[in-house]
C-alpha cells in the first residue's frame, strides 16, 4: 500500500517501532525543550489574558507558529499523505480545544492554580490509556504519577485550594491535553514530524481565529498592548515548543513524556526566581524535589523495561 493511501484503524493503532537508547535520549532532550520553553513564557499567556480574547490571542500565536515552520518546510510542502493530514487536523482541533479553554480558565483563576491543575495531564495520560486504550500502565507508572502530582501541589499552590468556575474550565483543559499526547503517541513515530506539526500548528490557528468573532470581542486597543505576546509565545511557545513536543514524542512513550513537560511549572518557577526575583518556598523546593523523583522512578522504569526487552 502506497504512503498516501488510506490505512485501516487496526494500522493506525499498531505500536509504534522499538526505538534505541540514542533516540530516546534526543527525544527526550526535545520534550526537556518544550518544558524549558514553556515555562518561560508562561507570563506572557497571563499578559495575554487582560488584553486579547483566548481565541484570537491563540488563533494569531499559532497561526504565527505555523509561519515559522515555513523555512523548514520548504522542501516538504509537497507530497502531504492523508494520514499526515488527517493526524495533523486531529491534532490540532484538541489543541485547539485545550489551548482556548485554558485561557478562558486563566482569566478566572490564580496563575498557581492553573498551573497545578494543568499539569494534572500527568495524570490523565495514565488513566486514559489504561480506560481508552486498555492499555492499564504497572506499578511504578502510578507511583511516578503520585509524586509528580504532589510536587506540581506543592509548587503551584500556595495557599487552601478552592476549585471555581475558572479551574473547571483549565481541568478540561488537561484533559484534552492528555489526549493529545496520547494522540501523538500513535502518530508521530509513523509520519513526518515537522508536516504535522505545520498542519497541527495551522489548524488549530485558523479554527480559532475563524470562531473569535463568534465568541469574544478583541478590541483595537487591546492588540494594540498585547501583540508582543503573539509574536513571543506564536515564536517560542508554538513554533518552538509545540514543534519540539511532536518530534520528542516520536521517541518517548506517552507517560514519559507528559511526566517531562510537566517540568514546565519547575522552569516557571526557576524562571521567576531568576528573573523576577521572586522567591522559591521550602514547600515550593520540596514540589521541585517530589517532580524530579518522579522523573528518576520513570526512568529507572524505562531501563528496566530496555533490558528486559533486549
Amino acid at each position: 500500500m502506497s504512503e498516501g493511501s488510506g490505512e485501516s484503524i487496526a494500522d493506525i493503532q499498531a505500536a509504534a517501532p522499538p526505538h534505541s537508547q540514542a533516540e530516546r535520549v534526543r527525544g527526550d532532550l526535545f520534550l526537556l525543550a518544550a518544558a524549558l520553553v514553556w515555562g518561560s513564557s508562561f507570563v506572557a499567556g497571563r499578559l495575554a489574558a487582560g488584553s486579547l480574547g483566548p481565541f484570537f490571542y491563540n488563533g494569531a500565536r499559532f497561526t504565527l507558529g505555523a509561519l515559522v515552520l515555513l523555512p523548514f518546510l520548504f522542501r516538504k510542502l509537497r507530497g502531504f499523505t492523508r494520514k499526515e493530514m488527517w493526524a495533523g487536523l486531529l491534532a490540532g482541533v484538541i489543541v485547539c480545544g485545550a489551548v482556548n479553554t485554558q485561557q478562558i480558565g486563566i482569566e478566572f483563576t490564580t496563575a498557581g492554580k492553573a498551573g497545578f491543575i494543568t499539569g494534572l495531564y500527568v495524570v490523565f495520560v495514565p488513566l486514559l490509556s489504561a480506560l481508552i486504550l486498555r492499555r492499564p500502565p504497572r506499578v511504578l507508572v502510578w507511583v511516578a504519577t503520585v509524586l509528580a502530582t504532589g510536587g506540581l501541589f506543592l509548587l503551584s499552590v500556595q495557599r487552601n485550594f478552592r476549585f471555581g468556575a475558572g479551574d473547571g474550565w483549565v481541568l478540561i483543559a488537561a484533559i484534552l491535553f492528555a489526549m493529545h499526547v496520547l494522540l501523538l503517541e500513535r502518530f508521530a513515530p509513523r509520519v513526518d514530524v515537522l508536516r504535522l506539526a505545520f498542519v497541527q500548528h495551522l489548524s488549530c490557528g485558523l479554527l480559532s481565529l475563524f470562531l473569535s468573532p463568534f465568541l469574544e470581542h478583541t478590541s483595537l486597543t487591546g492588540l494594540g498592548s498585547g501583540w508582543w505576546t503573539i509574536a513571543y509565545n506564536g515564536a517560542l511557545s508554538v513554533g518552538l515548543a509545540f514543534t519540539f513536543q511532536v518530534v520528542g514524542q516520536r521517541h518517548a512513550p506517552a507517560f514519559d513524556a507528559a511526566l517531562l513537560m510537566s517540568l514546565e511549572s519547575v522552569f516557571a518557577a526557576v524562571f521567576g526566581w531568576l528573573l523576577l526575583s521572586e522567591s522559591l518556598s521550602p514547600q515550593q523546593i520540596a514540589g521541585c524535589v517530589l517532580i524530579l523523583g518522579a522523573m528518576v522512578i520513570a526512568q529507572i522504569r524505562s531501563s528496566t523495561r530496555s533490558t528486559s526487552d533486549s
